[in-house]
């Protein structure tokens, strides 16, 4: 039910591109062949089974057609009546229906929750004593909790149960301070809006929208699709084993609101028809246009260019308003987009999990109906245009934000250039502008440009996004060795702010002096005499190191998109020469530690979990065998259960939503980098590679900082007690698909343990889930485990 987005660098951009009025005029028809061709490609070229499209133009349907397959066994082809899962698009449904009821008089987008809610008290972090989270708020997303996905992804738990568990979650960020999707909080707006209806949700929906509108195929619950023999089958593809496979249709009837509908393209047909119509369909008006027009207004920043209405993701193009969400949910995803000014919008719906389509089918759409087609009489031809983009194909290597050592592939796709980024998807670009700008086909937010050489050839290529220029020099090009001054020693250090107490290092990257926050780097120009030193990637952000009267480095301020933010100095480990990695070895006794782990044989923890921003408790237990085996199961009783299992190459997943996935490629190697031994034992068995980066503090502990390679996976940063050799700190990034999720875990309460010093407690924070807490309480080693312990959670042994 996320919306998959482009991870380059710091911010969450979105999807759509200008176009230009036509100088020769095609006809609708050659512009939907044409429109039907580039669908089809980017259908086979994104794996999906089948898809369908509707498009509304000046209050009428002027194409409606599927691709492919509904059914890939049963050979069913799909077409406009196919039935698909919507996913968040379900979203706009409930700040509509929230609309009508302001309309009448029955409530107001700033009511508090609690009004009709009492259950539903959110504790939000707020320097106003009597702050409240509104219906706006939940529709907005701006409450400040994360995504509380556990509550509602076993699809057991009523919606009651789940709002009043969801009211116990500590909040993640500050209120009103920042976007923050999160289903359940979505869902109590609907829940809230049917208490004033005195009705529910699910009627309003079926009363107020679906009848009204005609929308007669579509269903607010998965039962009720399931019985439709045009529902298509649900697919997810596996790009490591390049197969698809069926996803079992999941049941969101306990967070409706936010994501349950199944439709077709006919159907979502109407509902463009009343958006588009500002509220009114044939003369039948469902809500006034002052309400409607609200949820397409700004109400929360998500990103550089980017805001969330009411149930909308709303963007600004040449001038132009563009209003749209995507959804996804298991082996489904769909887009809706509309461009107002042109009374234009279409529905492209799918039965893949994630499918790239459904971002850039937004350029794909709209440009095949209002850009302005190329002159076929300019003189030029194909194959002087693919000679020309040629030169700029081949492989460059980027080291910035998250990404290390990361190949970026520049590609000749037909006429056009893109980029394969690794982790994420290819990405086409537009021709370049006017400054040697080739933006994104995506998104009119991230473009690239490319560096010549005094022989004019093409030796690297800038990443340009939110004012950012990363550099990213082409591989086989020689970058310029920077050797680093004697005075930049002094800048060295952990900073940290005392407002909220976030922590940053400055260190020392290829001779320049670099910030370090939660795995990202950026790099400063040299301190200038008053101890500013901009932005290498943007020269107006930047830090002012403030010194004492010897000299010290004791502060700096750093001038950011927030304004100046002052941190403060840590004091540094007392002594600043690195220990070799063999000398890191023997203070943590590492030799020690695998004959212990060996001699220990089989072993088992449990232990208690506390989700904090899902309020929500559980219990853990963890089976190890050896240094490739293990099984990890977090049991939170009727809300579901999530399982990790490794035995020896090979590597399980299973909850609820997802059901049981055998994991390859990368996920199979993030799996064998859980592994306990990962951190308690030989980090050579892991990784191929590890190197001590610097000393720092931690917690006002003296801290090595390790660094462990494997493959192409973002490095993994250790913090090692520099005098118990404990690991202290582990961050890392993980890979799901398009997405890199940061994620920090810190180990406490450390005791011996069979003759391992080994923590009592565990703290993992990313910012989706937000913090998790595990105490590990009871240990037991020794024990006979076979197989069967680390088998395909439920599921028979399959040897």
């Amino acid at each position: 039910m996320s919306k998959s987005t482009i991870l380059l660098s710091l911010t969450a951009t979105l999807f759509l591109t200008p176009f230009a009025s036509a100088a020769d005029e095609p006809t609708l028809d050659q512009r939907l062949e044409k429109l039907a061709g580039t669908l089809e490609r980017a259908r086979k070229s994104g794996h999906i089974p089948g898809m369908s499209i509707a498009i509304v133009k000046d209050d009428e349907i002027i194409w409606a057609r599927g691709f492919g397959l509904a059914d890939i066994a049963g050979e069913r082809a799909a077409d406009e009546n196919t039935i698909y899962a919507i996913g968040s698009t379900t979203k706009a449904f409930t700040a509509t229906l929230t609309g009508m009821l302001v309309d009448e008089g029955k409530l107001t987008w700033d009511d508090p929750v609690t009004e009709l809610l009492p259950y539903f008290d959110l504790q939000v972090r707020s320097e106003d004593e009597n702050a409240a989270c509104t219906l706006r708020d939940l529709l907005c997303h701006r409450h400040g909790f994360a995504r509380m996905s556990l509550l509602w992804m076993n699809g057991e738990v009523g919606r009651k149960e789940v709002l009043m568990t969801g009211s116990g979650a500590e909040p993640w960020d500050d209120f009103r301070k920042g976007f923050h999707y999160c289903n359940v909080t979505y869902m109590a707006a609907g829940q809230a809006a049917g208490i004033a209806a005195e009705t529910t949700w699910d009627d309003m929906m079926v009363d107020r929208i679906f009848s009204p509108l005609g929308m007669t195929s579509s269903t607010v619950t998965a039962a009720k699709a399931l019985e439709d023999p045009r529902l298509a089958v649900g697919y997810r593809w596996k790009e490591d084993q390049e197969t698809t496979e069926v996803f079992k249709m999941v049941t969101l009837n306990n967070i409706g609101p936010a994501g349950s509908v199944n439709s077709n393209v006919l159907d979502m047909a109407q509902w463009l028809r009343l958006q588009l119509g500002r509220g009114e369909v044939d003369g039948n008006r469902l809500i006034s246009s002052d309400r409607l027009l609200e949820t397409w207004e700004p109400q929360i920043e998500i990103g550089s260019g980017v805001s969330y209405g009411l149930g909308w993701m709303l963007h600004e193009i040449d001038g132009r308003d563009v209003v749209e969400h995507g959804g996804n949910i298991g082996g489904f995803s769909a887009q809706v987009g509309m461009m107002p000014e042109e009374n234009l919008g279409y529905v492209l719906l799918t039965n893949l999990s994630v499918a790239p389509l459904q971002q850039s089918s937004l350029p794909m759409v709209f440009g095949a109906l209002l850009e302005e087609w190329p002159d076929a009489t300019d003189g030029s031809s194909a194959d002087a245009k693919e000679l020309e983009l040629e030169q700029y194909a081949g492989t460059y290597i980027a080291n910035f934000a998250d990404f290390t050592d990361a190949e970026f592939k520049v590609l000749v796709l037909e006429d056009k250039l893109a980029v394969d980024i690794p982790g994420q998807q290819v990405f086409e670009l537009k021709q370049p502008d006017a400054e040697g700008k080739w933006y994104f086909a995506l998104t009119n937010q991230i473009a690239v440009s490319f560096q010549r050489n005094g022989r004019d050839a093409v030796v690297g290529l800038s990443v340009h996004q939110a004012g950012f220029q990363f550099e990213v020099p082409r591989e086989g090009v020689a970058v310029e060795v920077v050797e680093a001054p004697p005075e930049f020693k002094k800048y060295v250090g952990t900073f940290v702010r005392a407002i909220g107490g976030k922590h940053i290092k400055i260190l020392i990257q290829g001779g320049r002096l670099a910030m370090e926050d939660k795995g990202k780097v950026l790099e400063f120009n040299t301190p200038d005499a008053d101890g500013h030193a901009s932005l290498r990637a943007r020269a107006d952000f930047g830090a002012t190191f403030k010194t004492d009267s010897d000299g010290k480095v004791v502060s700096l301020v750093f001038h950011g998109s927030s304004g100046d933010r002052l941190f403060t100095r840590l004091e540094e480990a007392p002594d600043p020469d690195l220990p070799t990695l063999e000398q890191i070895h023997a203070l943590r006794k590492t030799e020690e530690r695998v004959a212990a782990i060996q001699a220990s044989g089989g072993s088992k923890v449990t232990g208690d979990i506390w989700v904090a921003q899902a309020g929500l408790r559980g219990e853990l237990t963890v089976y190890t065998r050896g240094t490739d085996c293990f099984a990890n199961h977090m049991d939170f009783g009727k809300f579901g259960r999530v399982d990790t299992v490794l035995r020896r190459d090979r590597a399980w997943s299973y909850n609820a939503m997802s059901g049981l996935d055998e994991l390859s490629g990368t996920k199979l190697t993030q799996a064998i980098l859980d592994h306990p031994s990962a951190v308690d034992g030989n980090w050579s068995d892991y990784f191929d590679s590890v190197e001590v980066l610097r000393s720092d503090t931690l917690d006002e502990r003296a801290v090595y900082v390790v660094g462990l390679n494997k493959g192409d996976l973002p490095r993994r940063s250790y913090w090692i007690d520099a005098e118990t050799g404990d690991v202290l700190k582990v961050e890392f990034i993980t890979i799901e698909g398009p997405v890199r999720i940061p994620i920090t875990m810190t180990y406490s309460g450390f005791e011996l343990v069979n003759g391992i010093r080994s923590a009592r407690q565990i703290e993992i924070e990313n910012p989706a889930s937000g913090r998790i807490v595990m105490t590990l309480k009871d240990r037991a080693s020794g024990l006979e485990l076979g197989d069967e312990v680390f088998s395909p959670p439920n599921s028979d042994d399959e040897d």
